[in-house]
């Protein structure tokens, strides 16, 4: 079954704050809200950094799976901290595996 898939730093939450920039080599591929979120991007939060541990496991960009709204990740505070990271929504128009 496809799910939809984070094509925007703000699909994303770490710490109970929304990401604010995804830094990575695919700003070319495009959906409508944004360029899609790979599982090489380093995420950035107001409140840390994160980075996606499990993406998908058929579609890639580049040769680098993109994130389903089923993908996994972790969120590091400054101090050290961390917690799981959330995909709140994705964008509904562009689905994967």
């Amino acid at each position: 079954m496809s799910t939809p898939v984070v094509s925007a730093p703000w699909h994303l939450q770490g710490a109970g704050t929304f990401g604010t920039a995804a830094i990575g080599r695919a700003p070319r591929v495009r959906a409508q809200s944004g360029p899609l979120v790979t599982l090489l991007d380093q995420l950035v939060f107001p409140n840390g950094t994160g980075r996606m541990v499990v993406g998908s496991s058929r579609v890639r960009v580049s040769g680098v799976p993109i994130l389903p709204s089923n993908a996994q990740g972790q969120h590091v505070t400054p101090g050290g901290t961390t917690s799981n990271l959330l995909i709140v929504q994705g964008d509904a128009r562009v689905r994967a595996r």
